[in-house]
C-alpha cells in the first residue's frame, strides 16, 4: 500500500515535462493492474467489484448487517472463499426443504417393521442383541441431518485454522496442562522437593498467596499430599529441609 507521501507533489519525466503524485498514482495503478484506492491503502481490494449490489441476491436486511454488523469481516471472507462452502450450503438447502426427510423416514420405518414382526413371532428378551441392533439402526431426522451439517462446518473452521496457525495472532498450540506440567518441571530444577512444588502450584491455581502460609498450614499440605500415589512416586524429600515460615502471632 502506498499514501500520498510516496509520491512527490511533482516529478520530471523522461521528456522533461512535470507530472503530479496524482499522474503517477494512475500510471502505477494501470501498470499494477490495481485501483488507485488499493495502492493508497482504502481497500483490500485490488479492483472495484464490477458488478452492481443487485447482482448478488441479498435482500435490504442483509445489507445492512453486512454493513453494520458488529462481528469479524475477515473471518466471513475467509468462510466464504472456503472450498467447502458449496457443500455446506447445498447440505443445508437438504435439510431446510426436506428433500431427504422421506427416505430417512422409509428407512426407519422398516427396521422398525422388522423388529415389531421379531417381538411378535419370537418374543425376544428385551436386552436381545439382534432387537437392539434393529433399535439402534433407526436414526432421528435431526441427529442425522445436524451431524451432516456440523461435519461440512467443521471442515471449514478448521482448514480456515491450520491456514492461520503460524499467525503472530494465534494463540500457542501448549495446553493448560503442559504449561503446568513445565511450571512444575522449572520448579523442581531450582531444588525444590516434589511436595512443595506441588503446593507452590496448587497455590498458585486456587491463587492462594504461598508467602503466607503458615508452617502448619504447609504441614497440613503436606499431610493431604502424601496420601495421594503420584506424590509418593514423585522426588524424594530426603535431604531437603523444609521450607521456613513465620508463624502468624495471635492477637
Amino acid at each position: 500500500m502506498f499514501s500520498a507521501e510516496s509520491f512527490p507533489e511533482s516529478s520530471r519525466n523522461s521528456r522533461g515535462s512535470s507530472v503530479s503524485w496524482r499522474q503517477r498514482l494512475m500510471v502505477s495503478s494501470r501498470n499494477w493492474g490495481v485501483s488507485e484506492l488499493y495502492l493508497m491503502g482504502f481497500t483490500e481490494n485490488r479492483n472495484p467489484p464490477d458488478m452492481e449490489i443487485q447482482e448478488l441476491h441479498l435482500g435490504d436486511k442483509t445489507l445492512e448487517i453486512l454493513r453494520t454488523g458488529k462481528f469479524n469481516h475477515r473471518l466471513l471472507c475467509e468462510i466464504i472463499k472456503q472450498e467447502g462452502l458449496n457443500r455446506l450450503m447445498m447440505d443445508a438447502e437438504i435439510v431446510v426443504d426436506r428433500i431427504a426427510d422421506m427416505r430417512v423416514e422409509q428407512m426407519n420405518a422398516t427396521f422398525e417393521i422388522a423388529r415389531q414382526e421379531v417381538i411378535k413371532k419370537y418374543a425376544p428378551d428385551k436386552d436381545d442383541v439382534h432387537m437392539r441392533t434393529l433399535e439402534l439402526a433407526q436414526i432421528p431426522e435431526d441427529d442425522f441431518f445436524n451431524h451432516v451439517v456440523h461435519k461440512d462446518v467443521d471442515r471449514i473452521i478448521n482448514d480456515i485454522r491450520e491456514a492461520h496457525k503460524t499467525d503472530t495472532t494465534t494463540a500457542d498450540e501448549q495446553t493448560a496442562a503442559e504449561n503446568v506440567q513445565s511450571e512444575f518441571q522449572d520448579i523442581i530444577q531450582s531444588g525444590v522437593s516434589g511436595e512443595e512444588a506441588f503446593i507452590r502450584i496448587f497455590c498458585e491455581q486456587m491463587e492462594i498467596p504461598y508467602d503466607k502460609l503458615t508452617s502448619e498450614e504447609f504441614t497440613t499440605f503436606l499431610k493431604i499430599l502424601n496420601k495421594s500415589q503420584k506424590v509418593k512416586n514423585s522426588q524424594s524429600r530426603r535431604g531437603k529441609k523444609p521450607p521456613i515460615f513465620k508463624k502468624k502471632q495471635k492477637h
